[in-house]
């Protein structure tokens, strides 16, 4: 074990190599005492009083914390006059843009009495008086003056009968004809002919019906209903890619299973026959995005009652793990791997 001094007493002491770089005193009784060191006289270099600290803090030069701080502004504040008692005050580099008063008393007596901004209003043309910080944007005295000077009638031209016609200033921005019938007879609604893309019916549409998405594209809801069952998902297009001839992609609404619940579903793939019969393994395609909060043993079971048997395959299982996929899909059809179509 290492032998120590004491830096108090100066006794020699043992101690275990572990605690010997840390260790200064040989007992409890020298720690306090030497804590207990007599206490020097410094002066202030701000305040110049007088105070004392611990032999340890002998480079001590200011009494507290807020001389401290006073040294280190010191120099960097700018002199501001106050612009309500006129005297002149010191003020930090940080409130230079906001610092207006030298105190809180010239701050709220200049709000109560003076320093107010007088303006004319817009509608009365009465005068008023605000506080320089709401006199920037303010234009009327009262809401009652504002209401009556949105509303105000502005008389405009017809732009198709050439007709005279008042309207209110909020409206004058936005209005053009003087009534629908001279905008319907100025802009003829042109209906353009359009092909439906599930029954493939010729029907007829508005050109403003082509701003929406499925404007040009669907003859009735029971087309779009059934439309949106056409659209494939990026992850089903993979699978089709990978499964073989006996599995069929029946997302677009071929084939509908009824659970007991009453609950009907359309299964994204489901495996035929040689014959071309539907058999009773179905596939399905999770995303991750669409079916995060889904548990898969649930829609498991589901099949199962019916009578159906049912493997899930996930988004990131393909994109990360597709080894691990082919011999899922290989395993459940029952074919080996190598008759799957690989990229």
């Amino acid at each position: 074990m290492p032998t120590l001094s004491c830096e108090y007493c100066g006794n020699q002491y043992y101690k275990i190599p572990a605690l010997a770089l840390n260790s200064r005193y040989c007992s409890r009784n020298c720690r306090d005492s030497a804590k207990k060191r007599p206490k020097i006289e410094l002066i202030c270099e701000v305040c110049n009083n007088t105070y004392r600290v611990s032999s340890s803090k002998k480079n001590s030069r200011y009494c507290s914390n807020s001389c401290h701080k006073k040294a280190q502004r010191k120099g960097l504040n700018t002199n501001l006059v106050c612009e309500f008692c006129g005297k002149i005050y010191s003020c930090s580099p940080s409130s230079l843009k906001v610092s207006r008063y030298c105190c809180i008393k010239c701050y709220h007596t200049a709000r109560k009495k003076g320093l107010k901004v007088k303006l004319k209003c817009k509608t009365c043309g009465k005068e008023y008086e605000l506080n320089p910080s709401r006199a920037k944007g303010s234009r009327y005295c009262s809401k009652k003056c504002y209401r009556t000077y949105q509303t105000r009638p502005i008389t405009l031209v017809c732009q198709y009968c050439k007709g005279i016609y008042t309207v209110s200033s909020y409206q004058a921005t936005i209005r053009k004809y003087c009534s629908r019938k001279c905008s319907s007879k100025d802009k003829p609604n042109q209906k353009i002919l359009c092909k439906c893309i599930v029954c493939g019916n010729e029907f007829k549409r508005r050109p403003s019906a082509f701003k929406k998405g499925n404007g040009g594209k669907f003859c009735s809801k029971k087309c779009y209903m059934k439309g949106a069952f056409l659209t494939k998902s990026s992850l089903e297009k993979t699978l089709q890619g990978i499964f073989p001839d006996n599995i069929k992609y029946t997302g677009n609404g071929e084939f509908w299973i009824t659970f007991n619940s009453g609950r009907k579903k359309c299964p994204d793939f489901i495996a035929i026959d040689k014959k071309g019969n539907y058999t009773k393994n179905v596939i399905e395609a999770h995303g991750n995005y669409w079916h995060l909060n889904e548990d898969e043993q649930e829609l498991i079971d589901a099949y199962a009652k019916v009578g159906y048997k049912c493997l899930v395959l996930w988004e990131s299982e393909v994109k990360n793990n597709l080894p691990n996929v082919l011999t899922k899909i290989a395993n459940f059809i029952g074919q080996p791997t190598w008759q799957l179509k690989l990229f």
